[in-house]
């Protein structure tokens, strides 16, 4: 950060301009504040077939990304300069991390809302990259209680009719799993340590983290350690985002080091207008080789580097689950019994 030396004054040009900064970030906050309805409002229902379709969909933007930082973005190549010329779809450079602070003031927003909800149902898109392996996309409706934290999942695209509970408290702090496809009829419900080996075969995270409160609270934190750190990331604001039909704010965050981020090289997030709720999340990790960072083909090294991708869809707050739903008796689901 800068030092300010205490032996001087500022000039009366130096104060204006610290004057219309701090202006211009209370007045980010305060459009974002005002312009979202605190109650949401439930997300209509699509068809399987429409919803599954829908959530291999990469999200638009109708024009280029607008550069909202200030002295972070890498290089002065023309593409980048070209970016920042005048224009209707343009804006002028604000302060630096203006851009890390909206994005944390709409996952506060969004982290306040889950906070207020008790429950909710969201279809989950997931692709991951474990142990070095991609890992083959996965669909999973889920039913999410936050207290007592308890989970449903049930599988609609990889192993197809999968059923997986947890309730924080119960059944020896392990999570219930109903095999899908042909194992059903051969292997019984089992239970596994949510931090273990075999639960952590297919996943970056456990159970316990799961959900979109978990996700938001997490990502907030990292937004925190940036704008501790200037310098350590550059963002991007994309304009007129859209994913699965709804507006939304986009964000194209890069990593300046591996040592700013060594699990992260790049990360895009869609934040949903009117939840003020991550939708859609693409990370990107670094390649075995620096040398390929200076590669002009950037869609082929995201590709290679794909750590994280996940979506949320046909969201549902107005639900209040009974504790039916995150019981291996539910008549509903096909555990099979003890």
């Amino acid at each position: 950060m800068t030092r300010i030396d205490q032996s001087h004054s500022d000039g009366p040009q130096d104060r204006w301009r610290n004057i219309a900064a701090l202006m211009l970030c209370i007045g980010a906050a305060g459009i974002l504040y005002y312009n979202f309805d605190a109650t949401p409002a439930e997300a209509e229902s699509l068809e399987d077939s429409v919803a599954l379709v829908a959530l291999t969909q990469e999200p638009t933007i109708n024009s280029q990304p607008r550069l909202l930082t200030a002295g972070l973005i890498r290089g002065d190549d023309d593409s980048q300069s070209s970016r920042l010329e005048g224009g209707d779809n343009q804006l002028p450079a604000a302060p630096g991390n203006l851009p890390l602070l909206i994005k944390l003031l709409l996952l506060e927003k969004g982290q306040h809302r889950l906070e207020s909800i008790p429950d909710y149902r969201v279809t989950l898109f997931k692709q991951e990259r474990v142990d070095g392996e991609l890992k083959d996309p996965q669909v999973m409706e889920m039913k999410i209680r936050h207290e007592p934290f308890s989970v449903y999942m049930k599988w609609k695209v990889g192993e197809t009719g999968r059923e997986l509970i947890y309730v924080e408290g119960q059944n020896d702090g392990d999570m219930l799993v109903h095999p899908g496809g042909w194992k059903a009829r051969l292997l019984p419900c089992v239970k596994l340590d949510p931090h273990g080996e075999m639960a952590m075969k297919e996943s970056r995270q456990p159970i316990t983290m799961a959900g979109m409160l978990n996700v938001v609270k997490k990502m907030a934190a990292q937004r925190r350690l940036e704008l501790e750190k200037p310098g350590s990331a550059s963002c991007v604001m994309l304009p007129n985002a859209v994913f699965n039909e709804r507006d939304c704010f986009g964000f194209e965050v890069q990593y300046t080091s591996r040592t700013a981020s060594e699990r992260v090289r790049k990360s895009v997030v869609f934040i949903d207008k009117e939840y003020s709720l991550p939708v859609f999340i693409k990370n990107f990790g670094w390649p075995k080789n620096d040398a390929a960072l200076s590669n002009s083909d950037s869609q082929k090294l995201d590709e290679q580097t794909l750590v994280e991708h996940y979506t949320f869809t046909d969201l549902h707050f107005d639900l209040q689950f009974a504790d039916i739903t995150f019981d291996r008796n539910n008549k509903d689901y096909k555990f099979k019994r003890r």
